[in-house]
């Protein structure tokens, strides 16, 4: 089966694609671990319209669908760099990773 990634765009019907599979994704990883008010609330104010078109509009991120032959959306990857990324950088080996700053 071949899968090609496609640059997601703020155009309505991506939106609402990315909006269903990353509140799905979020909410099969960490809802064993967190209580469902906080599920719910975060959900409801992370996943709006509005942030999700700011992130893909973001300079510093990047959000690709996977579309298998038939152009279904089989999954998603979200990238950032610099100033989008807020998770920290794990260390490996004793290792810091360090982002480029440019």
């Amino acid at each position: 089966m071949k899968i090609t990634p496609e640059l997601v765009t703020t155009d309505p019907a991506s939106m609402r694609v990315l909006q269903q599979l990353a509140w799905e994704t979020f909410k099969a990883t960490f809802d064993a671990n967190t209580p469902p008010d906080e599920m719910a609330a975060f959900l409801k104010e992370y996943y709006t319209t509005e942030s999700m078109e700011a992130e893909l509009t973001d300079p510093n991120t990047a959000t690709y669908f996977f579309k298998n032959e038939g152009g279904e959306v089989v999954g998603f990857l979200k990238l950032s760099w610099k100033d989008a990324q807020t998770e920290p950088v794990p260390r490996r080996h004793g290792i810091t990773a360090h982002l480029p700053a440019g």
